[in-house]
């Protein structure tokens, strides 16, 4: 389940991702970014795998608690910096 939700959050992300990169480089933006998401679920569930042998069953879903708790902290901090993209704008400019 834990895996479910490592590689739904990468898609689900990498769908956020396309709609602020530029549409010239927006493939090589979504491949880097699928990549570093593919190295960071390695990493973690590595570090999981470790928690649950040497310190609890539960540990795993503690790492990724606290991940997601700091994922949701930081998301917090810069939700007002972040500027939406208007590409409907740009196409009434040429009209």
């Amino acid at each position: 389940m834990i895996g479910i939700g490592e590689i739904s959050g990468v898609i689900a992300s990498g769908v956020l991702i396309a709609q602020q990169a530029p549409r010239d480089i927006r493939g090589s933006v979504i491949g880097i970014f699928s990549l570093c998401g593919t190295f960071g679920i390695m990493i973690a569930t590595g570090i999981g795998g470790q928690l649950f042998d040497n310190w609890l069953p539960q540990g795993p879903f503690v790492l990724f608690s606290a991940l997601g708790w700091i994922v949701v902290i930081v998301g917090l901090i810069i939700r007002k910096r972040i500027v939406p993209k208007n590409e409907g704008a740009d196409m009434a400019v040429g009209h």
